[in-house]
């Protein structure tokens, strides 16, 4: 059994809203790594657990957004971590005489990761800033580990303006869990108060195989990949998805999209899946159980 993680009930209470045919990457680890290796340090330990898992670019209750970790993932021409936390530091530096000197030093190491600007890409402008002081950007403090094991770093938020530099948390946990009472204190009632939701950004639309060669996938070696399929559906065990995508691959599957919804660990990923596989009716709210999505009768898999 893995082990439990600091992060793992906050993150239970994450529901992630896509179209089940919405390609919304999560990030890997090398590409983690080279942006770490950018950077110059080490990403906190629940931000890298929450982009394995959801992916990095998106936004929260549709109002706070996650920068992407790398311009692949990012088909909207945002500003990725990297790129946005080198344009407040050359800002910062090319107008060093309109920042107080420990202002200045903290802005030039923060690790810009998050903002709430309502811009399409991130821009760090404060001459041209004509907000009330109310949108900003998230970071995080290098130098301030709040834990070593795991490693985490405080959140600050910081004004566009650079009047005001704020602490929001201590840790990337943490702060999921402020976004919670931030946007419930904005929208009310419009927030549910029993999930944070995320909402990925798109990369493309996943692209669905011929149902001649998903038959053909179904009905190999006596209908493995079939059986598989219909035993996930019916005790919601997405666990098993990688075994999924293991019988696929044994039936002659090379189809990418495909196989990697089986294999990211996404129950949205997943269920788009099982509907390629054994329906071909329309997908239901998101939230219903896949036992109830997908009754067992009809489709390729039927």
């Amino acid at each position: 059994m893995a082990e439990a993680k600091p992060w793992d009930a906050v993150f239970s209470q994450i529901r992630v809203i896509h179209k089940l045919d919405d390609l919304c990457p999560v990030v890997t680890e090398a590409e983690l790594a080279a942006t770490e290796a950018a950077l110059g340090v080490p990403l906190p330990a629940s931000y890298r657990a929450f982009a394995m898992r959801f992916g990095a670019f998106g936004g929260f209750d549709w109002m706070l957004r996650l920068l992407p970790i790398t311009p692949e993932r990012n088909a909207w021409g945002c500003a990725t971590i990297l790129r946005a936390t080198n344009a407040v530091r050359r800002h910062t530096n090319s107008r060093a005489n309109r920042y107080p000197p420990a202002q200045r030093e903290r802005l030039r190491r923060f690790v810009f990761f998050g903002d709430n600007m309502n811009k399409p890409n991130f821009v760090w402008k404060p001459e041209e800033d004509d907000s009330d002081g109310s949108e900003g950007a998230f970071a995080w403090d290098p130098a301030e580990p709040t834990t070593t094991d795991p490693l985490e770093y405080p959140v600050y938020w910081c004004s566009l303006d650079s009047r005001q530099v704020e602490r929001r948390s201590n840790s990337f946990t943490e702060f999921v869990t402020w976004v919670k009472v931030y946007t419930r204190s904005i929208a009310g009632n419009e927030v549910s108060e029993d999930y944070t939701d995320w909402i990925p950004c798109r990369a493309r639309k996943k692209r669905s195989p011929p149902k001649r060669d998903v038959k053909r996938w179904l009905a190999f070696n006596n209908h493995t990949a079939r059986d598989i399929a219909r035993s996930i559906r019916d005790t919601d065990r997405v666990d098993a998805l990688p075994i999924l995508a293991d019988a696929l691959q044994d039936a002659g599957c090379a189809h990418a999209d495909l196989l990697n919804a089986c294999r990211t660990g996404s129950r949205i990923d997943g269920q788009w899946a099982l509907e390629v596989l054994l329906t071909d009716r329309p997908s239901p709210p998101l939230g219903t159980r896949w036992s109830a999505s997908f009754p067992g009768k009809g489709g390729a898999g039927g």
